[in-house]
């Protein structure tokens, strides 16, 4: 994809995200599964392929989150997990390329 454009990407804009509405607690792992695999798993897939074009144009990664990964929210357990790792995930991305 990335030859249409000479191998450029100046920036990536991710907005994409599973919701569901189940507390998790009590052993729903394959929910647990899917929802990380979609919110967290993806972006992690996506921007370790994107991340050397990015750094060659000291491009910039957009991630569109969610408040529940920062406040908790009564029967989202899975969901805000999710959240609270893919907020993390960024954070630590930051650090690890500022230098780029």
């Amino acid at each position: 994809m990335l030859r249409n454009f000479d191998g450029r990407l100046d920036c990536i804009f991710y907005c994409h995200g599973l919701i569901n509405f189940m507390g998790g607690i009590d052993g729903n792992l394959p929910e647990w599964d899917a929802i990380q695999k979609v919110n967290v798993r993806s972006t992690m897939q996506i921007t370790s392929i994107v991340m050397p074009f990015l750094r060659m144009t000291k491009g910039t990664a957009t991630v569109l989150s969610s408040s529940a990964g920062e406040k908790p929210w009564p029967g989202h357990t899975i969901y805000n997990s999710a959240m609270a790792s893919l907020n993390m995930m960024v954070r630590c991305a930051a650090l690890e390329n500022a230098h780029h």
